[in-house]
């Protein structure tokens, strides 16, 4: 991941130093983090353009902390700011030592304070919970105090609509995060989605470990995680913990790798006896090669194919049984996503998907409300 590196701009205004302290977070609009040296023993943070390290954000003060550099420790104190300014979520009303790996937080803006080894005219907005904009806590909060949780959908036989499988989704009850997208989206503006993604097939299989062990679990990775040796090692830790229950990895169709990989990762999968499920058909540039070259268990079409409106239209339907016969005759079972209602489901039924999965068929539950079949 790109880290945009900064130096200090205003060297003149204190006595040079360097100890090798840094500061390093998610600032204003990039989807990277941002380090800058702290090179100065007194070093000024604010809104104002005078300031050592400006911090894009209204909620922030124009002068709103300064960091002291000595040899023995590092102090931050607060300016006067009109938000506050906290060390590892704690405001603080006097000069605080601080140390490697602290947690500083100016506002809604939150830096972490490290160490190498070797403007505008306008008023500061008051902010009634700058907190929320804590990415680095928050997904600390997610990842080491599991502050997250999985959920279950049901996937069920399209003849009967008998429960045949659940597919594992994350949820959080941390503010701002509740969304799985925007989870993912924060843990990938600090690097960790794929750590995020393993830690989620993790918690499904332990949250599952006394339910129906013959029941299928359908597990997801991230879009971007690669396909290689670091996955399918954690994946084998899986199949040890799963026992006996059947696994299935949904892999996003758009993030297939070149064929030769593809073919290797897939051969792993078998020798794990996980299955495999292409999701998300149809969302963006189809893969048919892949399809055809490396064909998966279960091919997951996108909701937007399904959209009650256009698979109205024959020339919908028309793709849709053509792209159903092909995946029959290579053995493939197909999943319509986003079934919403019985019309749905028996136009689903007619043009010949083996699977359904919808909120019509059962919402994302806890594994208590899960049926025992």
């Amino acid at each position: 991941m790109a880290v945009i590196v900064r130096n200090n701009s205003n060297s003149e205004s204190s006595t040079e130093i360097d100890q090798g302290w840094f500061l390093v977070g998610c600032v204003g609009e990039s989807s990277g983090l941002t380090q800058v040296r702290i090179g100065k023993v007194s070093f000024t943070i604010g809104r104002a353009a005078s300031n050592d390290f400006r911090l894009p954000s209204q909620n922030v003060s124009k002068q709103h902390a300064q960091l002291i550099v000595t040899s023995e420790a590092v102090l931050i104190r607060d300016l006067g700011s009109t938000n506050g300014t906290f060390v590892n979520g704690r405001r603080i009303a006097a000069p605080t030592p601080v140390g490697d790996g602290d947690l500083l937080q100016f506002a809604d803006m939150e830096l972490r304070l490290g160490r190498d080894n070797a403007e505008t005219g306008a008023h500061t907005v008051v902010s009634d919970s700058p907190e929320h904009g804590w990415l680095i806590s928050q997904l600390y909060a997610v990842i080491h105090q599991d502050r997250f949780e999985m959920v279950f959908q049901p996937i069920v036989a399209a003849a009967d609509l008998r429960p045949l499988a659940v597919e594992a989704l994350v949820r959080c009850d941390i503010i701002g995060l509740e969304s799985p997208v925007r989870l993912f989206e924060v843990a990938a503006r600090l690097d960790l989605q794929e750590r995020l993604s393993t830690l989620c097939r993790t918690k499904a299989v332990e949250t599952l470990a006394d339910w129906s062990p013959s029941q299928q679990l359908f597990l997801n990775t991230h879009p971007q995680e690669p396909l290689g040796p670091e996955l399918v090692e954690s994946l084998r830790t899986l199949r040890e913990q799963a026992g006996a229950r059947p696994l299935v990895l949904e892999i996003h169709e758009a993030a297939v790798p070149d064929l030769a990989a593809m073919r290797d990762f897939r051969a792993a999968l078998r020798d794990m006896e996980i299955g495999l499920a292409y999701d998300d058909f149809g969302a963006g540039q189809s893969r048919l090669l892949e399809l055809t070259e490396i064909p998966p268990d279960f091919l997951k079409f996108d909701r937007s194919l399904l959209d009650s409106q256009a698979i109205g239209s024959v020339g919908r339907r028309t793709l849709l049984r053509t792209l159903l016969t092909h995946a029959a005759d290579a053995g493939i079972a197909t999943v319509a996503e986003g079934v919403d209602s019985q019309e749905l489901v028996d136009i689903c039924r007619e043009l010949g998907f083996t699977h359904f999965q919808g909120y019509f068929l059962g919402r994302p539950m806890s594994h208590t409300a899960l049926p025992k079949v």
